[in-house]
């Protein structure tokens, strides 16, 4: 599992629960690097 991948499942999981899937919850999350 590569890291886009794994940041990918995450945003996906946060989204199906309700009480997580506003943006405020997860679009702080972004790769940088490799």
């Amino acid at each position: 599992l590569d890291k886009t991948e794994a940041l990918r499942q995450a945003k996906l999981e946060l989204l199906k629960n309700k009480k997580y899937s506003s943006p405020l919850f997860w679009s702080a999350f972004v790769l940088y690097g490799e």
